[in-house]
């Protein structure tokens, strides 16, 4: 029994955290594809910002994220006591973040990993 408190100590706490982040993101990923979204899904290589020229699916699921978040923010008396419905509607919440921002991560990765790639041939021509 001592794990199981535990475990859900661990994860109550995780939803207490990445709460207000999650919220962020969600608003700030709308924000962007209200702005911008429809000319990022007309160029092909800036396509993927919008999950493939799909900037409404990237709104709709940013949206239905912030609205499962923003209520169990508002409903939660305890976050450090979250029932088993409402960690999994954090879960699919989740989800649909990570899946509204996966275009923009996708981005960032490779502009890093670019980056660094030709910072090894810079070192590596010396």
């Amino acid at each position: 029994m001592g794990r199981t408190l535990g475990s859900r100590a661990r994860t109550d706490g995780l939803i207490g955290r990445s709460l207000p982040a999650l919220l962020l993101l969600n608003v700030v990923t709308v924000a962007w594809m209200t702005a911008v979204g429809d000319r990022l899904g007309e160029h092909g290589l800036l396509a993927v910002f919008t999950l493939g020229g799909h900037p409404d699916l990237v709104t709709v699921l940013a949206t239905a994220s912030f609205v499962i978040l923003a209520a169990l923010a508002a409903t939660v008396e305890d976050i450090g006591r979250v029932s088993a419905p409402a960690r999994l509607l954090f879960a699919v919440a989740a989800v649909a973040t990570v899946i509204a921002t996966a275009g923009l991560a996708c981005v960032v990765l490779l502009v890093v990993l670019g980056g660094s790639f030709v910072g090894l041939l810079i070192k590596l021509s010396r």
